[in-house]
């Protein structure tokens, strides 16, 4: 299944003056023609547990978190052990763990609309980052490798957007 508003984003008209109508720059297009079947690609492969990563290659790409075999969080890195690590490491903060972090925040009522380094001051809230991690630690993943950074941002979107991971997958800085 191809997402709607991924046919309507990319097919827009370049130039609107003289009557001409071109509807994507080509080397754009070359991109995201790649888009659908790496999706495919991930969202059909095998997935592994937390204790399996040292199996898999490393480097960058692209990658579904699961639980309970549902899809929850899509992420891409350039070091992908490195960054499954950090998403579920007792010792990761909320920059290097933000998937946890707003899994914490949705358990932790934040009153005071404090920011999240004032947050990870409070024993409550850390407590709850803490079981957060470990939940982390309990979801298996899918993993591919997609090496340029252009793809990487496109796929980890229309993924997304495929799998409805929409309230962890905000896109918002942090």
């Amino acid at each position: 299944m191809v997402c709607f508003w991924w046919r309507r984003m990319f097919w827009y008209p370049k130039t609107l003056h003289k009557g001409n109508r071109e509807f994507m720059n080509d080397k754009f297009k070359i991109f995201i023609d790649q888009i659908p079947g790496l999706a495919s690609k991930l969202i059909d492969c095998s997935s592994a547990k937390w204790g399996d990563f040292q199996q898999l290659a490393n480097g960058g790409g692209i990658y579904v978190l699961y639980e309970n075999d549902l899809p929850v969080y899509v992420g891409r890195t350039r070091n992908f052990l490195r960054r499954l690590r950090q998403h579920g490491s007792k010792s990761s903060k909320h920059n290097s763990a933000p998937f946890a972090f707003n899994l914490a925040k949705e358990k932790y009522i934040n009153k005071h609309g404090l920011i999240r380094v004032q947050l990870e001051n409070i024993p409550e809230f850390r407590h709850e980052f803490e079981k957060a991690k470990e939940r982390v630690r309990n979801m298996s993943f899918k993993f591919i490798s997609v090496d340029d950074s252009i793809i990487q941002h496109l796929l980890e979107v229309y993924v997304s957007c495929e799998l409805g991971t929409e309230k962890y997958n905000d896109f918002d800085t942090h």
